[in-house]
This record gives C-alpha cells, structure tokens and sequence, in this order.
C-alpha cells in the first residue's frame, strides 16, 4: 500500500483507505473511471455483415488435370456447405478456361462448369492467358478477367485461401 505521510491527525494514512472512506462522489467517480478503463482495454470483435460466411479463394496454378479437379473438388463440397466460392485461374491453369481443351483436360473443365452453374465466381488472369499463346476470347462463358476485384476477394480478412 501507499503509505502517505499526512499531517492532520483525522485524515487517512494511505491511498486506499483514502478512497474506501471517501465521499460518495469520490467513490462514485472512482467507479465510472474504473469501469471506463475495462470498457476501453476490452478488445472487439470486427463486426461482420449480417454474419456473412467465409468466402474460399481457390488458386489454380497449373495444367495437371488431377490438381485441379480435386481443388474443384473440395470448392464443391465448401459451395454446397454454403460459403461463396471464387476460382482464380492463373499461370498454367488457364488452359482449363479456353472453350476448346484437350480431351484430358475436359473433365477438370466440366467441374469447373459444373462449380459456375452452382454460383462459383470464376476469374482468369489476363496475362498468363495471353504468356501461353491464348487470348480473352477463347475463354468458356462465365469467366472473368482477374484484376483489382480478384485481389480485393483474396486479401478481405473473411476470405481463406487454397492453392493447388
């Protein structure tokens, strides 16, 4: 305790008993200050929109057909569990967003189609597509060029992200 040296001989000696036999309007400020100071070191929370459900971020990356469709895969089962889903298809994997692909390829592509009918968003980077000799016009209906929009989904904190 804080011993304080006091000169009356009626006052109180230390800080504490200063405070718990002090007037009602000293015990009273005393109180709202001390519950002011838990109020305001108490962390929040961040609000949420209405509790709005995580969105999974997919990144493809690559051209092997079994890769993708087992990331396409696991969008589905998140899809169907009620999160929004948004593919981004970069580097190799934009070969899967042409409308002519390769007999391999063609049932990792008929997932991705299957993903967009359900409401996945897909996005598909411009220039990987046009690095591997392909162009915006080839791309299947429904794709979106990746640009500013992609990057703000995949950085929002509500957002996790799956590369494959």
């Amino acid at each position: 305790m804080l011993a304080m040296k006091v000169q009356a001989r009626d006052q109180p000696v230390c800080l504490h008993t200063r405070i718990t036999r002090g007037t009602p309007q000293m015990k009273s400020m005393i109180t709202a200050l001390m519950l002011a100071v838990f109020v305001l070191a108490t962390p929040t929370a961040q609000p949420r929109a209405a509790d709005a459900p995580n969105t999974l971020f997919v990144n493809l990356t690559t051209d092997d057909a079994w890769t993708n469709e087992m990331g396409l895969f696991y969008a589905e089962k998140v899809l169907d569990a009620g999160h929004p889903v948004v593919v981004f298809m970069n580097v190799r994997a934009v070969r899967f967003a042409v409308k002519d692909v390769p007999t391999q390829l063609k049932p990792a592509q008929d997932a991705l189609k299957a993903l967009m009918a359900k409401g996945a968003k897909v996005h598909v980077c411009g220039m990987c597509t046009k690095r591997a000799g392909l162009s915006q016009e080839q791309w299947i209906e429904g794709t979106v060029a990746g640009g500013a929009e992609t990057i703000a989904i995949q950085m929002n904190p509500a957002t996790q992200v799956l590369s494959y």
